[in-house]
């Protein structure tokens, strides 16, 4: 429409002398400019690769086939990039890595939406080194038949209290957060561990971990397999985990998870079981364990001298209001379901140290004991905390029981140390 001299187009008012034109195409030249600008900012900031049949073998060196990008080599994803893998694709980790390699090197971030699948036979390596943020919404399998190498020149690995010397299946010290499924198998030899945690894990999924058969080599070292070993870093759980410590081999050590000198928060669910002799379902070794908001631990059937949870050299089980655990082990097979204990503690090698003193258990939620609990150190039972030592169970304590709270149940109470009731404690 023409308004003396002038053209409408849209809402704006075109002057025929052409200055209005030319105002127009500088504001549309500033608009394409920005969002060219801020489209290039945010590719430089986050390049993002989805794996496929290009990518597989462009950004990581593998090999495609009907869906699987398989790494037969070592991979490095650098710090910069961001690998997606969509619903119905498979990375597939298969390297033999040794001495301090890995077969993929993830300083990224990876995002699972598919498969992630590690199978590691190597020694003194690693199947995915993750420094980065490994996210998964899909499924991740581990099986873990590697050896330690106790050649390798670290602290951790020299200590001759923790030889920490390789042979994982997932190692992170960055970010790993859990929605989906994580089934890992340990069945290496020589005190390998499917999962090796320095970092933070966050697991709102699914999770099992069971320790198979394991053999070993000959060695002044000790000798074990581990399903999950937590080295100074922080787990949290809102999810479900499950330990399985089943067909130990001839190991001489053999944990569902161990907790060295770090962090387990579980506000979900965590059932530790099998049938391992000499077994530990969790060992917590100097680290923290705090059960709340209705979460449960529940300390199964574990096998002759075996623990469900073994807390020793000065660890601490924290069982806030509304946290649970369940000494549900068979005493007649000769294991204990809850072992609160003490050490002399240890520091050699250059590694992390710890002084001695005896371990503790504080329960301001709830203790079921329908197996065994022994206590050789120091447990509080708060004002809140029930301890319900059922028919069948036995509650043994050979160290010092303050308790604030009650102490319940038709159950056997041996009481060869000192139990004090406080304030209006019931049950010593």
């Amino acid at each position: 429409m023409i308004f003396g001299g002038a053209r409408r187009f849209g809402s704006l008012l075109v002057r025929a002398h052409g200055r209005a034109v030319g105002l127009l195409a500088t504001v549309l030249g500033l608009l394409v400019f920005g969002a060219f600008a801020l489209a290039g900012q945010a590719a430089a900031s986050s390049p993002q690769t989805v794996l496929g049949s290009s990518t597989c073998s462009a950004l990581l060196g593998g090999k495609w086939h009907s869906g699987t990008c398989t790494l037969s080599s070592s991979a490095t994803l650098q710090s910069s990039q961001k690998l997606t893998i969509p619903h119905g694709v498979t990375l597939s980790i298969t390297y033999g890595a040794s001495d301090d390699s890995a077969g993929l090197i993830a300083n990224g971030t990876i995002l699972n939406n598919g498969t992630i699948s590690i199978a590691y036979s190597g020694t003194g390596g690693e199947g995915l080194l993750s420094s980065g943020s490994l996210t998964n919404d899909g499924k991740i399998t581990i099986n873990d038949t590697g050896f330690q190498d106790l050649n390798i020149n670290t602290p951790l690995c020299q200590n001759s209290n923790y030889n920490f010397c390789g042979g994982y299946g997932l190692d992170s010290s960055g970010a790993v957060t859990n929605n989906g499924t994580i089934s890992a198998t340990e069945a290496g030899s020589f005190d390998t561990r499917a999962l090796f945690t320095s970092g933070t894990f966050s697991n709102a999924g699914l999770m099992s971990v069971t320790v198979g058969s394991a053999t070993c080599a000959p060695s002044s070292g000790p000798c074990g397999a581990t399903g999950w070993t937590n080295d100074g870093g922080t787990i949290r759980n809102g999810g479900t985990i499950g330990f399985v410590v089943a067909n130990p081999g001839t190991p001489n050590h053999v944990d569902g998870i161990y907790n060295f000198l770090g962090t387990i928060i579980d506000s979900g669910t965590i059932n530790v079981g099998g049938g391992a002799q000499g077994a530990n379902g969790v060992e917590n070794d100097g680290g923290t364990v705090t059960v709340h908001g209705g979460g449960a631990i529940n300390l199964q059937d574990t096998g002759s001298g075996a623990s469900g949870l073994l807390n020793e050299d000065g660890a601490t089980v924290r069982l806030e209001l509304g946290g649970a655990v369940n000494a549900q082990n068979n005493p007649s097979d000769g294991s204990t379901g809850l072992w609160n204990t003490g050490s002399g503690g240890f520091s050699a090698g250059g590694g992390p140290s710890y002084p001695p003193g005896p371990s503790t258990v504080d329960n301001s939620g709830s203790v079921a004991v329908q197996g065994t609990l022994e206590n050789d150190a120091t447990f509080t039972n708060e004002s809140t905390g029930t301890i319900n030592n059922e028919s069948g169970g036995t509650f043994t304590n050979t160290g010092t029981i303050n308790n604030y709270g009650t102490i319940e149940g038709s159950g056997t109470f041996n009481d060869f140390g000192t139990c004090t009731n406080i304030n209006s404690g019931t049950g010593c």
